[in-house]
């Protein structure tokens, strides 16, 4: 069941602030905004509404909002679409592509340096795991508490000792959403056969540039298979 218009777009304002910003969103705010012409009042009763629906909670150290899991889902369900992606991740794909397994760790570092993201790319079949951006991630300020490091360090061990369990069958990528965040797609490629690629990062990761991108490489990397 979709939200209101209304209540859409400040939610919808609230969740894309907090993924750029990292700090909880205050109604005052949120009425700064010139594109809106709503009371602080109708605000403040907004955001309450969406507290008791699930969609955000107030962390007790602040008066601002932030997403729930049920938020996220939501927005990634109804208010993402697509980007262009980048420049430089265009022009990543000129490049020369032999040898592969060269060409896969340089494309994971480039789609980790620009998403701030761990990014991994796999063949299963062929047992090949490369990954590249932990220090990257590892910069966004979820990871200050160690018990969310050592949580998402648990996470790549699990990528990469069971990785046919995160294949993606799916013709677009997936987002998924539990402790962390996560984008993935697949690809056929002539030598390390069916791959996994994936974003992974905290809950608060921009799901809708990752997707883009990952549909561009995903799209990229099937035209090069498809035309040798």
């Amino acid at each position: 069941m979709r939200l209101d218009a209304r209540t859409e777009h400040i939610f919808n304002y609230i969740v894309r602030d907090f993924i750029a910003t990292a700090a909880p969103v205050p109604s005052v705010k949120i009425s700064k905004k010139r594109d809106l012409s709503i009371s602080p009042a109708t605000i403040r009763n907004i955001m309450l509404e969406l507290d008791e629906g699930g969609f955000l909670e107030q962390p007790h150290i602040s008066a601002g909002r932030v997403p729930t899991d049920k938020g996220y889902r939501y927005f990634v369900e109804h208010l993402i679409g697509w980007r262009e992606p980048p420049r430089k991740i265009k022009d990543f794909f000129l490049l020369e592509q032999e040898p592969r397994d060269a060409f896969f760790e340089e494309m994971s570092r480039a789609i980790s340096q620009h998403l701030h993201l761990l990014s991994v790319v796999a063949s299963p079949q062929h047992h090949r795991f490369l990954q590249s951006g932990l220090a990257e991630v590892l910069r966004n300020p979820e990871f200050c508490e160690s018990s969310v490091t050592i949580s998402f360090a648990r996470e790549i061990e699990e990528l990469e000792n069971d990785m046919e369990k995160f294949r993606s069958n799916a013709t677009e990528p997936e987002i998924s959403i539990k402790e962390f965040g996560m984008v993935r797609t697949s690809f056929q490629d002539n030598e390390w056969g069916e791959c996994t690629m994936i974003s992974l990062g905290p809950k608060r990761m921009n799901y809708e540039e990752a997707r883009s991108i990952l549909r561009y490489a995903k799209e990229k990397l099937d035209n090069t298979n498809c035309h040798g």
